[in-house]
């Protein structure tokens, strides 16, 4: 969080330091962010316990474990992906036993 002065990779730039705004910026295309690839998270994660869909309704960046957690509005359960976004064994969907996933 800003507050905590912790950086994400994908914090966009704000720069107070110029009186023109960002867009007006003859290098904006070198400062914003720009996607990369897109994937979904069922994708990422290797093991989906047959989940059928994900709607995710919020991310936050964990600098400590360069990971994002991932809260969905239709599961009993969060995700901690790894920074890189790519299918690994550090992708998990963290499923609470006093709870079913779906």
């Amino acid at each position: 969080s800003a507050s905590n002065n912790v950086s994400s990779p994908l914090s966009p730039i704000n720069d107070k330091s110029s009186e023109e705004s960002l867009c007006d910026d003859k290098h904006y295309f070198k400062k914003v962010l720009k996607e990369e690839y897109t994937e979904i998270i069922g994708g990422i994660l290797k093991d989906t316990h047959d989940t059928p869909r994900y709607e995710a309704s919020g991310v936050i960046y964990d600098a400590s474990r360069d990971s994002y957690w991932v809260v969905f509005d239709s599961l009993y359960a969060i995700a901690k992906l790894n920074s890189d976004l790519m299918r690994n064994d550090k992708n998990v969907l963290v499923v609470s036993h006093d709870n079913h996933i779906n």
